[in-house]
């Protein structure tokens, strides 16, 4: 989404207070992702332009939430037991990240988005020495697109259209069209 993706369209109101539509194709899952999760938690948009200091921890819940990224492989560098079983060394292990961000151990209520919450726990980009090296670049676009939409549209919603989703390893919706009313002023910086 970051300043459209190829594909997108954008039909922008004239005047404040008017709709406008948006349609995003999912070149960047995250931004599309984080962009379903506002729009279809009631509040959660008004919330983060009444509260912009709300923005690192909405980026860092949206990524929690619904990553993009929803499995990752790994091989067993030594033979260890697990729940009970043993894994030896060698074996394929793939941890299923989505899960683990819904682990309600872990994260209060995993199945609710809320972008107040506290989501560093959460295994979007992998750990240790098999970090994701592109985590800070993907919480700048979503810290960037979030600051910029909340500074244009006053509310988000979706439009109604089912959304249609890629399975794959790097999970995304195929399209996502968002409905949203241009703000009269922006939210304070």
């Amino acid at each position: 989404m970051g300043l459209p993706p190829v594909g997108s369209t954008l039909r922008l109101p004239e005047q404040p207070g008017q709709r406008a539509s948006i349609t995003v194709t999912a070149t960047f899952s995250k931004c599309s992702h984080s962009v379903s999760a506002l729009a279809r938690t009631p509040g959660a948009w008004a919330a983060l332009r009444a509260r912009p200091e709300l923005l690192p921890s909405a980026v860092e819940e949206a990524l929690r939430f619904d990553p993009p990224t929803q499995r990752s492989q790994r091989f067993a560098s030594e033979s260890l037991e697990l729940g009970g079983r043993v894994i030896p060394r060698g074996a394929l292990i793939v941890p299923v990240l989505g899960s683990a961000n819904r682990d309600p151990a872990v994260f209060a209520q995993p199945d609710r988005f809320d972008p107040a919450r506290d989501s560093r726990a959460a295994l979007t980009f992998g750990g240790g020495i098999h970090a994701c090296l592109g985590a800070w670049l993907a919480r700048l676009e979503l810290r960037v697109a979030f600051a910029a939409l909340g500074a244009r549209y006053s509310q988000l919603a979706l439009t109604g259209e089912p959304l249609e989703w890629r399975e794959t390893a790097a999970r995304g919706l195929r399209r996502l069209r968002v409905e949203g009313t241009l703000a009269t002023c922006s939210p304070p910086t």
